[in-house]
């Protein structure tokens, strides 16, 4: 998984002893079906704003694109990292967003790549990707961890 814009040259220093975390909403195509894009656009903001509630500074989420999101955790150890993204996972599934159509309760597939050594970006990417992968694969609302890769340092 490429970043379809540059990401900024400070980014890799937050992969030490952590990494990304990547977020996916299974089945948002067919929330904008049924309910209309208002709906969908509602439920993309009312998850940014989940999955941001409680970040340390140290932290940063953002949208990667369509419905992933990305959040990047610095100077986590594995257990600290895992509890942080099951709570975003049960954020995530507490979200009722209101319509005319019914009610919208969101799930989210998570993929966590953790690491206490220095990972280049994309091969983190590609693994927390896998992993989220996996996660849908397994029925989505669930976080999936991905095994750490080779150390470039």
């Amino acid at each position: 998984m490429k970043p379809k814009k540059p990401l900024p040259p400070d980014i890799e220093p937050l992969l030490v002893a952590a990494g990304p975390l990547l977020d996916a909403l299974p089945g948002f195509k067919a929330i904008n079906d049924t309910h209309g894009h208002d709906v969908g656009d509602e439920v993309l903001r009312q998850c940014a704003a989940a999955l941001q509630q409680g970040l340390r500074k140290s932290d940063t989420a953002g949208r990667w694109g369509g419905d992933e999101f990305v959040l990047f955790l610095s100077s986590l150890d594995r257990a600290n990292a895992v509890a942080l993204a099951e709570r975003k996972v049960e954020a995530i599934r507490r979200l009722v967003i209101p319509s005319a159509s019914g009610d919208v309760h969101p799930r989210a597939s998570f993929g966590l790549f953790w690491s206490d050594r220095t990972y280049d970006l994309y091969s983190a990417f590609r693994a927390a990707d896998r992993a989220v992968f996996s996660a849908k694969h397994a029925g989505g609302d669930r976080l999936v961890t991905a095994p750490t890769g080779e150390s470039r340092s």
